[in-house]
């Protein structure tokens, strides 16, 4: 098997542990929001530091491992790891 396609198969299921990061992330916020009573602006707050965070470390992680490039085995890297966290 050649280096390439190596790195794709490591790529892909390190984008299913993105996925699972990514849900396991929000949880908390949803744990941390049912703890400590949020009004509604500060949780639309919350959600847009959230998924601005999300996009600048996957942005991040995407530089680092695939130099730059979006694919599409990494899209469906982050939603099997989403599903599966979700579903487990």
């Amino acid at each position: 098997m050649s280096a390439e396609v190596q790195s794709q198969f490591y790529l892909f299921f390190l984008a299913c542990f993105w996925g699972i990061g990514l849900c396991f992330i929000y949880d908390a916020l949803r744990i941390l929001r049912r703890l400590v009573r949020h009004s509604i602006w500060w949780m639309n707050v919350e959600d847009i530091l959230y998924w601005m965070g999300m996009t600048a470390w996957l942005f991040y992680l995407l530089f680092t491992y695939n130099r730059g490039e979006i694919r599409s085995f990494t899209i469906a890297g982050l939603l099997v790891g989403s599903i599966f966290y979700l579903k487990t």
